[in-house]
Parts: structure tokens; sequence; C-alpha cells
């Protein structure tokens, strides 16, 4: 099968996502390369998993800002379940600083997925977290999106 443009609704998953069927055991490896820094809360790119608009996982590196007193920039690779809808915290790196290359990778076996994410390309870090979820027609693909309030250029 052909990959294609998928668009999904505003349910956690709302971005523009070229994706593929992706059956059987695997590993997909991405090296996401910015052209400029994320800066505003919610923008992110990564990897993405999906059985519909109610059951998927990502992978991602975002940026949190927090304004105020307590003003703070924070670079993080996060793994996101989406189950019935919610949208869960799977695992999540340290703050990683401000990036315009890092690589993600999703593993799946059976129906476990686990998550790993590199700085340089070569040494990768085993993320904590992973995940065991039962999609009968699982399609992966790369992921970027922001959140309300969020633009990406």
């Amino acid at each position: 099968m052909k990959p294609k443009i998928l668009i999904v609704g505003e349910d956690g998953f709302d971005a523009n996502q070229y994706i593929q069927l992706a059956y059987g055991e695997w590993a997909a490896q991405t090296n996401v390369t910015l052209a400029q820094a994320l800066a505003t809360s919610g923008q992110m790119a990564g990897l993405v998993v999906m059985e519909d608009d109610r059951t998927g996982l990502r992978l991602v590196y975002e940026v949190e800002v927090s304004t105020g007193w307590w003003s703070s920039t924070n670079y993080y690779v996060t793994a996101y379940a989406l189950q019935d809808g919610q949208l869960n915290q799977i695992a999540r790196s340290g703050n990683l600083g401000s990036l315009t290359d890092v690589s993600l990778r999703i593993i799946k076996s059976n129906n476990g997925y686990s998550f790993a994410y590199s700085t340089d390309g070569v040494n990768w870090v085993d993320m904590a977290g992973s995940s065991k979820m039962m999609m009968a027609a699982p399609k992966l693909g790369p992921f970027c999106g922001n959140v309300a309030g969020a633009t990406a250029t």
C-alpha cells in the first residue's frame, strides 16, 4: 500500500501526517531536523503510530515555556499514548536543551512499544516507559503538531 496524507480531528493527533500501514514487528527511526529551535509551548515533531483518531502513540521532541517569575523553557522527548480519546504521557526525557537535530526510535514487539532517542544519532537512550496497545491496523509516520495557541513555520 502506498503512504497517504491523512488529516485527523482535534483529539490529540491534530496534525497533517504522512503515514503507511505498519504490521508485524518493526523498528522505526527518524532524525528530526528543524530549521530553527522550537519556541512556543506545544510545538512538537516526531513519530506517530495510530489505529484511528482515538487510539495511538507518538514520540516527539517538544518545548514547554513557562512565564511569570518562574519563567523557564524546557525541551523534552516525550512518549504519549492516546487510548479511548485520552492522551497520557508514558515517558519523558530530562531537559535536553534547545536542539535542531534529534533522532527518535519506536520499536514494536508483539503488542508492546518501546521508545528511545539520541541527541547525536549514535548513542541511544532507552526511555523508561513502554506501552502495550492492541492495534489491528497500525499506521506509522512522521508527526508535527501544535496545541492551541502555538504556531509553526
